[in-house]
């Protein structure tokens, strides 16, 4: 006998109390056969004797049943107590009436207000506050107040302690501890420690949980509702190469996103070009999401296809006001994504080694620049945030055009890339061919591991002059100088 629940047992009992329950176990069932004796001892004693081997084992099955239901319902702890007023039934096999049954719930209601009443004691105020500090620390002790309060954060802490299973059904405070209080030693210290140790594993996923609330409550709601697994609704019903581009959003456009909301203020230069670049990240993932066909999704695809979409525009906004853009046209928010793309992807191909590839596009990517700096410089920014964001962007893309414009030169001379990006290019730049440092010159300064934007700036220009017209290297010059700084 198994899956009836206790609803099932508590109808019948409510339905009749002198209903003596049956089991069908053909069809796996309950139903009321007869009524509860209440007339004499010898009556009942009668009844008893009377009971047949299959009528007892068919009472036990009941009970047992009974059990069952009451262990899903309240935990082991409460069923294992009540078990003791269902003795007779269980080893005797004598009939369950809905009397008993009522009369067990009724009790397991009242433990169960005992259970969470004597737990509600131990959640003390430190307890909770050490539980809201470790999960803020773990998240890395940076939670923005306008994302998730400390207060928040505590709450959300003390909701999972409460509506968790061993909170309402297991209690943590017993006879041990009471024991250990009459006999002069700290059981009530120990059962707080003891409950603090078991829930304390808790309060991380509860405060990450409430940020997801906050920054994509529709996609975490969903998943509350369906498991982690729900995105397989979305990704059964689109074309299998666009499967893992959908895996992808949710696992790192989201996440991302989330992260840089919950901790960074924008505010900082180095963070200017994270932001713009997790805003193209987002902006693009909208569009991609938006371009799927739901047509062979099923409803809770569809659903969670929708909410994806939903939380990564609020993200994207989100994202837009913590720069202080919120009022910028699509084509200067283009212009803002394209000159920070285009400088990375500069800077990258020149750092891994690539340096002819990238020279071949040098023109095309100044004149890219060039527009894109023409539609920011009319920005006029409203707030300090935006100033920050501009400034950083413009002078991004600037630096990146210039060294585009120059690195044929670099090349012809024997420059690096890594020597490139290692100073400031103009000045190196202006100091390198025609009547300036030659390509031998550059391959000294490699040969003796020199920083070769840091030593051609050593000279100025009439300096530079001098030394070639004198025909004297490069080190003669630096001997020079450094005879110069001494004197």
């Amino acid at each position: 006998m198994s899956g009836i629940s206790l609803n099932t047992y508590g109808n019948i009992a409510r339905q009749d109390l002198n209903a003596r329950l049956t089991l069908d176990t053909q069809n796996n069932t309950l139903g009321a056969d007869g009524r509860r004796n209440i007339s004499n001892i010898f009556t009942r004693a009668w009844d008893c004797i009377n009971r047949s081997d299959s009528q007892i084992q068919s009472n036990k099955a009941v009970a047992r049943g009974f059990v069952r239901a009451l262990t899903e319902r309240y935990g082991k702890e409460i069923a294992d107590t009540l078990s003791q007023d269902l003795s007779a039934q269980l080893s005797k096999g004598r009939p369950l009436t809905g009397y008993r049954i009522d009369r067990v719930i009724a009790k397991a209601e009242r433990l169960t207000t005992q259970i969470q009443a004597s737990n509600r004691s131990l959640l003390t105020k430190q307890h909770l506050d050490l539980m809201t500090d470790n999960a803020l620390h773990r998240l890395g002790d940076d939670t923005r107040p306008d994302v998730l309060t400390r207060q928040q954060a505590r709450q959300a802490v003390h909701d999972a302690i409460v509506n968790s299973e061993a909170f309402q059904k297991q209690s943590f405070y017993n006879p041990l501890h009471v024991i250990m209080d009459v006999f002069g030693d700290d059981g009530e210290g120990l059962a707080q420690q003891q409950f603090y140790d078991h829930f304390k594993s808790m309060s991380m996923p509860a405060v990450d949980h409430a940020i997801s609330m906050q920054l994509a409550p529709e996609t975490t709601a969903l998943v509350d509702q369906h498991g982690k697994l729900v995105i397989d609704q979305v990704c059964e019903g689109v074309a299998p190469q666009d499967r893992g581009q959908v895996y992808s959003i949710e696992g790192h456009a989201l996440s991302t996103a989330k992260e840089l909301l919950r901790s960074q203020d924008g505010l900082n230069p180095s963070a200017a070009g994270v932001f713009i670049g997790t805003i193209a990240y987002v902006d693009s993932s909208i569009k991609f999401l938006a371009g799927l066909d739901p047509s062979q999704m099923n409803d809770t695809g569809k659903a969670y296809l929708q909410a994806m979409i939903n939380d990564l525009s609020q993200i994207l906004d989100k994202l837009t006001d913590r720069i202080g853009l919120q009022g910028l046209s699509g084509q200067e928010r283009q212009a803002l994504i394209d000159i920070n793309q285009d400088a990375g992807d500069f800077e990258q191909g020149v750092t891994e080694g690539k340096p002819q590839d990238v020279a071949q596009n040098c023109v095309e990517l100044q004149d890219r620049l060039r527009s894109s700096l023409d539609v920011l410089h009319t920005i006029q920014a409203q707030n300090d945030k935006a100033k920050t964001v501009l400034e950083t962007i413009i002078q991004r893309g600037e630096a990146t055009r210039t060294i585009a414009g120059n690195l044929p030169i670099a090349f012809q001379n024997g420059l690096r890339p890594t020597d490139l990006l290692a100073g400031d290019p103009e000045p190196m730049l202006l100091r390198l061919g025609g009547d300036g440092f030659d390509s031998s010159d550059i391959a000294w300064m490699h040969q003796h591991g020199l920083n070769v934007s840091d030593t051609v700036t050593r000279f100025t220009l009439e300096q530079v002059q001098s030394l070639k017209t004198q025909g004297l290297d490069i080190e003669t010059g630096l001997q020079r100088l450094d005879a110069e700084a001494h004197i």
